[in-house]
């Protein structure tokens, strides 16, 4: 989170502890009584998720909020099955984390909400830009060639940077971001398999069924009805 981030938190009432180091959280639960943690991390590693999961294995009553540059199917299924409270996609609006942190408030939770930071900073200048190009042109075929060319690169020294930088090849990484943005389409319970299915660049409604599937462990109706229950649960 950028100061104007923090700041904006604080003329609202919430008190936030930033810390980058996983060794500084015991400590600090130790000190204060936070309503809520919220990781915040720009791509995960192995190392940072393990950090998340003992954190909420070891506190499982504070509730824990996801904020991430990765939108990533798997990270999101990931994070659902670890029951965080929310997990959000950057970039988002200062207004947008305030109506988020303030469903915590109508929870039941105290009023005087306290969050800390776990920050990561692991940013790719080739896949950052990828990621721009894809969510762009989500609804169009994709290609190698193109995006290489957006870059500033040839096809070959795109697709080796790209797999060296972001530990996986460029066609799977657009493949995780159609499903992950579905994912967010299918959050709204009136859309419907098919019309998200063409929106993020499928043609064939079973075909993306498919890889929904793959990449999610569920179908996409039966994510859509964990979605609406979910929902229907903060509101």
């Amino acid at each position: 989170m950028g100061s104007d981030l923090v700041s904006a938190f604080n003329a609202q009432t919430y008190h936030i502890h930033r810390i980058q180091s996983v060794a500084q959280i015991d400590d600090l639960l130790d000190e204060i009584q936070p309503i809520a943690m919220c990781f915040e991390y720009d791509y995960p590693e192995s190392s940072d998720l393990l950090a998340f999961s003992e954190s909420k294995t070891k506190h499982p009553s504070i509730p824990v909020v996801m904020i991430t540059n990765s939108n990533s199917a798997m990270l999101a299924v990931w994070a659902l099955r670890a029951r965080v409270w929310d997990y959000v996609v950057k970039p988002c609006s200062v207004e947008d984390l305030q109506l988020r942190f303030g469903s915590l408030v109508r929870s039941g939770l105290p009023a005087n909400d306290i969050s800390f930071l776990l920050e990561t900073s692991r940013n790719s200048k080739v896949v950052l830009k990828s990621r721009r190009y894809v969510e762009s042109n989500l609804d169009q075929k994709i290609r190698v060639s193109d995006v290489a060319s957006f870059c500033g690169m040839s096809r070959s020294h795109f697709s080796r940077k790209f797999r060296q930088e972001c530990g996986k090849s460029f066609s799977e990484f657009v493949s995780q971001v159609r499903i992950g943005r579905a994912m967010d389409l299918l959050s709204d319970t009136s859309a419907t398999i098919k019309a998200v299915s063409f929106e993020v660049g499928y043609q064939d409604p079973s075909y993306f069924g498919r890889m929904f599937r793959r990449y999610t462990g569920m179908c996409p109706s039966e994510y859509q009805k964990i979605q609406s229950k979910r929902l229907r649960a903060v509101a």
